[in-house]
């Protein structure tokens, strides 16, 4: 073979047909990957995006298998509900009506207010649930902390919670409530657990005032201990003055106000009384439902010695005082007030000792 095949041959002086070196060209550049990112995607966001739809293929296999709820973070959590004075019984017998169950509390020295067994509206069955309604939310507290979840009942296992409706039953239907807004003061913050000279009334109609409250309590009583009841007060709201529905009854010690709650509710368990037709829930309140202020206004009351300022703690609320007159017969002071002004100006007027009075002017 020639050398001058062996070695490429020089370069030509004329130009190539049209489109050869172009083509040519092409054929000898080494092939590159695409210049545009978003064709293709690098190796490392390919196995990115690999390894993130991966992840959730995967999870979406572990909640089929074992369930979606079952994930720690979407598990309900362990403990009661939000306490209040409104609790649920559950599993309860078909059998159990509101009888048995006020009995079955009894036994376990609950304070309770009232028991509504949940009853199917067509049939009127029950459904296997209840509702209690407790005296304070301490009262419940002290039945639902120490036994939840479980309680024993009759020798039988009930399950037991905070509710967060309440229940009501009447003539005409059934329903449930929903929960009263925390902020609502119906006076459960107001119960005491020690003897006071102040009584707590709650469950009280809106339409009850401070007056027919003492009317109500002391029809209740004979004619000594009635003497014992000093005031009685009514919690209304400062907006729109209207009963929040509790009132309180003040006597001057804590043995007179005993002496008046045991002989309105005894030994009976719920305490309550009927006002207005409407029963009522009646304790101790607590020491600092009233407490002193520094400046009288239109919403704080005096002291049974009229020496100190008192004001409820509630800033949305204020109480209605109703004080019964010490002798009905009594002159009233206004009309005093009047006659010894008469007479004051008469002594004035008609004074002629002196040619100067107050009322008089000078001549010129």
């Amino acid at each position: 073979m020639s050398r001058r095949q062996d070695y490429p041959s020089a370069p030509r002086s004329h130009p190539e047909p049209y489109g050869t070196s172009s083509h040519r060209s092409h054929l000898s550049r080494p092939r590159t990957r695409s210049r545009s990112p978003d064709r293709h995607g690098s190796r490392y966001e390919r196995d990115r995006d690999g390894d993130r739809y991966g992840d959730r293929d995967y999870g979406r296999r572990q909640d089929y298998r074992r369930g979606r709820y079952d994930r720690p973070e979407m598990r309900r959590p362990r403990g009661p509900s939000l306490p209040n004075n409104n609790v649920v019984l559950q599993d309860i017998p078909y059998s159990w009506n509101e009888e048995v169950i006020q009995e079955a509390l009894e036994d376990l020295h609950a304070s309770f207010e009232t028991v509504r067994v949940v009853k199917d509206r067509s049939t009127g069955q029950s459904r296997g649930f209840a509702f209690v309604k407790f005296t304070s939310v301490e009262h419940a507290r002290q039945f639902i902390e120490p036994n939840y979840p479980i309680i024993t009942m009759k020798s039988l296992r009930i399950k037991i919670d905070y509710s967060r409706h309440e229940y009501y039953d009447d003539s005409a239907r059934q329903a449930v409530l929903p929960p009263i807004p925390s902020d609502v003061n119906d006076g459960a913050r107001d119960v005491g657990e020690h003897p006071s000279s102040l009584l707590l009334v709650r469950g009280l109609d809106n339409l009850v005032s401070e007056e027919s409250l003492y009317e109500a309590v002391t029809t209740l009583l004979d004619a000594s201990t009635a003497a014992l009841v000093l005031r009685t007060m009514v919690v209304k709201d400062r907006a729109s003055s209207v009963s929040c529905g509790f009132g309180f009854i003040e006597c001057a010690q804590p043995t007179d106000a005993t002496r008046v709650l045991r002989a309105l509710v005894g030994d009976k368990s719920p305490a309550t009384v009927t006002i207005a037709s409407k029963p009522a829930t009646i304790t101790y309140a607590h020491q600092n439902s009233l407490s002193p202020t520094y400046a009288p206004s239109s919403h704080t009351i005096m002291s049974l010695d009229g020496q100190v300022v008192l004001a409820y703690w509630d800033q949305a609320t204020w109480p209605s005082v109703y004080t019964p007159p010490k002798d009905p017969d009594e002159k009233p002071d206004k009309d005093a007030m009047e006659d010894a002004l008469s007479a004051f100006y008469a002594d004035v007027l008609t004074d002629d000792t002196s040619t100067n009075t107050a009322f008089s002017v000078d001549k010129p």
